[in-house]
């Protein structure tokens, strides 16, 4: 927030828009940016949304570039968009994913990178059948949280887009200032770097 605030009285602009991955979305942080009324557009994570909410998004007819909107509280809104390629691609991804598990669960060989597999209570693992067909359903859809009511769903799917130009400089800034990547995990350690 302080530097959210530093950057909108720099800027001298009472109308500026939080653009965030969907890393910054919890409900602790949308909360703290509306209670300091700040707009902002977040990508969500489709996945993990309530059983109802999750079932009425993937059950509305889908056809290429489609866009809805739903309210999810007073000032909140989720926009879901879905791309026939973006779901072409997704399809291609599960298979893959499929591929590689079934292959670490015949190698007898598992590891946590495997998205598709999961232990039993028993100490087996199997293929996590239920979790392939939740990803199924979810094939060519994104997500974004917001609460700028005044932008249209094309709008903020086009502003939450650029995000990418921004991690475009980020990455040309740390390669100009030859910074190494940082793995602290100790307060104490990130405070002493």
């Amino acid at each position: 927030l302080p530097c959210l605030h530093k950057s909108i009285s720099h800027f001298n602009s009472n109308d500026c828009v939080v653009v965030a991955d969907s890393a910054m979305l919890s409900k602790n942080n949308l909360d703290l940016l509306e209670e300091n009324k700040l707009q902002y557009i977040v990508g969500a994570r489709l996945g993990n949304l309530p059983k109802n909410l999750f079932e009425k998004i993937t059950s509305i007819p889908r056809t290429d570039k489609t866009t809805f909107k739903i309210p999810l509280t007073s000032k909140r809104f989720l926009v879901v968009s879905y791309l026939a390629k973006r779901a072409s691609k997704d399809k291609q991804d599960r298979e893959k994913q499929i591929l590689k598990a079934q292959e670490a669960l015949r190698k007898d060989k598992i590891n946590k990178r495997y998205k598709f597999i999961y232990s039993t209570k028993k100490g087996r693992h199997e293929l996590n059948k239920s979790l392939i067909h939740k990803v199924q359903l979810l094939e060519g859809l994104k997500g974004y949280i917001s609460n700028v009511k005044k932008l249209s769903n094309e709008e903020i799917m086009g502003k939450y887009a650029d995000l990418w130009k921004v991690e475009k400089a980020f990455r040309m800034s740390k390669s100009d200032l030859k910074a190494r990547p940082i793995f602290h995990t100790v307060k104490e350690s990130i405070e002493i770097h």
